[in-house]
């Protein structure tokens, strides 16, 4: 008897206004913009004095997109050079909250998600690793070794080594799953 899964209804479908929301601001860069710009109007390069680390191509692509969906506002002045300027608009105020929302829980739990990070980096990942490794032995056929997944190669290379001959399953101990075959 075959059993089979019903499909799962997506619950975050493409077209949810939530999903499409966070399109806007769930970027390294577009949070620290509304951020610097929340308290007063800025030129570019004053802008790029306010978040460290982005580069001028970022900024502008972040601004860019961030006056596409009417968030900022950009006005250039005719004067030589030409100067621009950048604020929020009244929707992209209406930003401020939640991203102090997520300022204030970054604040309180960032320690905490870090201690996790670090637990987690610091696992012995070598005993699922071993796991895996002996799966894929147990369920791969004896007959042609290591590559029996991949008799191809094993025929590709029968030139070189002669007949196949069936290997004895004591010489697989130690042998890694399809050695060598990555570098034909």
């Amino acid at each position: 008897m075959v059993t089979r899964k019903k499909p799962v209804e997506p619950t975050i479908h493409p077209d949810c206004r939530t999903r499409r929301g966070l399109e806007l601001i769930a970027d390294q860069w577009t949070m620290l913009v509304v951020v610097a710009l929340q308290e007063e109007t800025l030129r570019f390069s004053d802008l790029h004095a306010h978040i460290e680390g982005i580069s001028k191509k970022m900024l502008t692509q972040t601004l860019r997109k961030l006056e596409r969906n009417g968030l900022v506002k950009r006005v250039i002045y005719p004067v030589i050079p030409p100067m621009v300027e950048y604020s929020l608009t009244p929707l992209g105020r209406t930003l401020i909250d939640p991203i102090w929302a997520l300022r204030a829980w970054s604040e309180s739990y960032i320690e905490e998600v870090e201690q996790a990070r670090t637990t987690y980096d610091q696992q012995d990942k070598s005993l699922l690793q071993d796991q895996i490794i002996a799966l894929v032995r147990d369920r791969a056929p004896r007959r042609f070794g290591p590559c029996a997944r991949f008799p191809h190669l094993v025929r590709k290379r029968s030139h070189m080594f002669g007949p196949l001959r069936p290997i004895s399953p004591s010489l697989l101990e130690n042998v890694p799953i399809c050695s060598g075959f990555a570098s034909d």
